[in-house]
């Protein structure tokens, strides 16, 4: 009984170390995760440090380059306005153009027929006048030729003479 009880005491006396072993074993190993865990956290921190810098770094970027693109954009609608707003000039400076080329070529067109009517009414008393001094020599030449058959001087003769060649000169001729 004595021996029974050793044995039993031995038995429990092994279960008890077994237990124990098997207590160290997962001590062990849940040491060995939480020195793993402690290698790896650290390194994951820095990770997500970083990471997290990188993001704001990136943010800032394209908070910059938003910035810079929305003032590009309002500087590139103003000059488009401005260019419009110059197109809009423009045009109505050529529609005024037109209109005032087109008033200056009625009043062309209205100088141009008064200048006909004008040289027409030149040419008219021209030949007024020509017909006036055609007249005028006529009468010359009768008052002449009454002068001649009245008087035979020789005065009259050389007169005569000299009028005829003027006539000449001036290019009337005889009628």
């Amino acid at each position: 009984a004595e021996m029974q009880s050793r044995i039993d005491l031995e038995k429990e006396h092994m279960a008890v170390r077994t237990q124990l072993e098997a207590a160290k074993r997962d001590n062990e190993v849940l040491q060995e995760r939480a020195r793993r865990r402690e290698a790896i956290m650290p390194e994951g921190l820095v990770e997500l440090k970083d990471e997290l810098e990188m993001e704001v770094e990136v943010r800032k970027a394209l908070h910059a380059e938003i910035t810079k693109l929305t003032k590009d954009l309002a500087n590139e609608k103003l000059e488009r306005a401005m260019d419009d707003i110059e197109k809009q000039s423009l045009r109505q400076q050529h529609r005024q153009l037109a209109v005032r080329m087109t008033e200056l070529e009625a009043q062309l067109v209205e100088q141009v027929e008064a200048g006909s009517e004008t040289q027409e009414e030149i040419a008219s008393a021209f030949q007024g006048a020509m017909r006036q001094q055609e007249q005028r020599i006529h009468e010359l030449e009768k008052e002449l030729a009454e002068a001649r058959s009245g008087s035979r001087s020789q005065g009259i003769v050389g007169v005569t003479r000299e009028t005829s060649k003027t006539r000449s000169i001036w290019g009337f001729g005889y009628l």
